[in-house]
């Protein structure tokens, strides 16, 4: 160990790190003292760090930089279980003490940062001791000791703003009471079990100044906690997700009740007054409790999915989707901006055309894949519902299954109801992969629709180089996709089949034009390719002579960089949340 007197001198430490030094600084050598950084630029700095182990490792580097930048490294928490011991180099993970899971709850509780978390998620599998418990009228012991504990690191956060508790097993009465005691919480998450065990069922306090909740997994089987009372006392809730388990609607179970949900509001005649309000995989006869419960003028985002249609019939399930069609909305909403959804009716062209004017049109294409849980036996899986995995350079296939020609024959329908109504403030626009526009179609969206800026059609092999010719005039445009019909197998596999660098190359030349500098990305199939600057390049032609010639730089992207552009976003069936930074304070 080096003495004090064999320390470098201050003057050897590269003078980039003496502003921010916990060592006392001081003249070197008769020069000035080095000019500190002002705190509000370390702080802007700060903001742009984004990965986690960037933030530890500069909550290493000094103590100013560590009081600044520990608010910002917990701001965030996530804490995943498993329910089964994992192995690292051997060794199992938490060797010596306990899993990493119960060590971080653990050092929540003992700990001050909590005093930083603004988001809290909880999301995995627990492992349920004494399960048998709960077939004899008691809650199992790791449970309620797993809520005791969540319930003391809710208490010890005054910051909270949204909380996520995606285990797979049930709140307890005693986290809701925390969460409602939290005035500053304005965004909860839920999760149910998707086992039929008895379990307790607790009625979810009001949570007067939540903007946002999420629902997963409701199936009226597996005893969910009730939330009448919740929904109709929060005044200022602004969006409402309700997903339900899609083995009710594949397994055609007439459990749903929108009366056990909606119809306190309904009955007290305190309507919520949603901005954003999505519904997926209903199997439920409608019910008028349904409009009277919800305030349609305030709606500005509107998602069905999996719910029943023409273009996903099913003699199980045609009975109750019927009852659908049967009692409309008297009016449709009036300040609606964004629909998504994955079924195509007859009627729907009628109703578009009686909305407003809308922004942003996702008719989803893909289809989720069937439930295989057993509700006897089976546990949740930890991962998000609707979620999706993809391979490098390729969108995940998500085949539906082929269109019928009925369904098939209102694309021209729905085709004019969108320009001639939506077309002049229309943004995003996906179509269904099955609708293959042809050249007069292709005209007709490029003229009715001039301001969009993400744009997903499918359409014939020899109409792709009249886009090139069109797109031009789409002088927004910032993102194209080009959907392929599943029912021409050849010309997927054939574009597949080519070499990557000769769409690049082929793109970048039809790209090169001013009109263009707008454009980022493109997806042609399931390939997606991200567009940059203009270059100058020599070449050699087929004389042998060099000439030059630009081009646009345009490479292949693996499918995350594109994930969450909304036309590869939206075509799938993941939760759509509301933005925090869109919700009132």
């Amino acid at each position: 160990m080096r003495s004090a007197s064999q320390a470098p001198p201050l003057a050897t430490a590269p003078m980039h790190t003496l502003p921010t030094s916990p060592i006392v600084q001081s003249p070197i050598n008769g020069e000035s003292r080095a000019s500190q950084l002002p705190l509000n630029l370390i702080a802007l700095i700060i903001t742009y760090i984004d990965d986690v182990a960037d933030l530890a490792r500069v909550t290493r580097t000094s103590r100013v930089l560590h009081y600044m930048t520990i608010p910002r490294l917990y701001e965030n928490v996530t804490l995943r279980s498993y329910d089964s011991i994992r192995y690292v180099d051997g060794r199992p993970e938490g060797f010596g003490s306990g899993s990493p899971f119960a060590m971080a709850l653990n050092g929540l509780v003992t700990r001050s940062v909590t005093d930083y978390i603004k988001h809290f998620r909880l999301w995995g599998d627990w492992k349920e001791a004494d399960v048998q418990n709960l077939a004899k009228g008691r809650i199992p012991d790791s449970s309620l000791l797993l809520n005791v504990a969540v319930r003391a690191a809710i208490d010890k956060m005054p910051m909270l703003e949204s909380f996520s508790w995606e285990l797979s097993t049930k709140p307890l009465k005693t986290v809701y009471q925390g969460l409602a005691a939290r005035s500053t919480l304005r965004a909860l998450k839920i999760r149910f079990p998707s086992t039929r065990m008895p379990r307790p069922t607790a009625i979810i306090p009001p949570m007067p100044n939540l903007r946002s909740f999420t629902a997963l997994d409701i199936d009226p089987l597996c005893y969910p906690d009730d939330m009448s009372v919740f929904l109709s006392q929060s005044k200022k809730l602004e969006s409402l997700v309700l997903h339900f388990h899609p083995r009710i609607r594949e397994k055609a179970e007439p459990s749903i009740s929108l009366d056990a949900i909606f119809g306190l509001c309904a009955g007290t005649k305190q309507p919520l007054r949603l901005r954003h309000f999505a519904l997926h995989n209903l199997y439920a006869a409608m019910n008028r409790h349904l409009h009277q419960a919800i305030v349609t003028d305030t709606l500005e985002s509107e998602t069905m999915l999996n719910c029943g249609g023409t273009s996903n019939e099913n003699p199980m399930t045609v009975f109750l989707d019927e009852t659908w069609r049967l009692c409309e909305p008297d009016t449709p909403p009036l300040n609606l901006k964004q629909f998504r959804c994955d079924f195509i009716d007859k009627s729907f062209p009628r109703f578009l055309a009686e909305m407003p004017s809308l922004e942003r049109i996702y008719l989803v294409s893909a289809r989720r894949q069937p439930s295989n849980s057993d509700p006897s036996t089976s546990t949740s899986a930890p991962s998000q519902p609707g979620s999706t995995h993809a391979s490098p350079l390729l969108t995940p296939d998500q085949t539906p299954p082929e269109a019928s020609p009925a369904t098939a024959s209102l694309a021209a329908l729905y085709l004019n109801s969108i320009t001639a109504r939506h077309g002049a403030n229309l943004t995003h626009l996906l179509l269904s992969h099955h609708w293959t526009l042809g050249a007069d179609e292709i005209g007709q969206l490029v003229r009715g629709c001039p301001n969009l800026t993400q744009l997903g059609v499918s359409m014939y092999d020899d109409n792709i180089s009249l886009m090139r010719l069109l797109l031009p005039f789409l002088t927004k445009l910032v993102a194209c996709r080009v959907l392929m019909d599943p029912a021409s197998p050849a010309l997927v596999q054939q574009l597949e089949a080519m070499e990557v660098q000769h769409h690049e190359v082929g793109m970048g030349l039809d790209l090169v034009g001013a009109q263009f500098d707008k454009f980022r990305w493109v997806g042609v199939g399931r390939l997606c390719f991200e567009v940059g600057r203009v270059i100058s390049e020599m070449v050699v032609g087929e004389d042998g002579a060099e000439f030059e010639r630009k081009r646009r730089v345009v490479k292949g992207v693996p499918y995350d960089v594109v994930k969450d552009i909304a036309i590869w976003k939206m075509d799938s069936h993941e939760i759509d949340e509301y933005p925090l930074t869109m919700l009132g304070k």
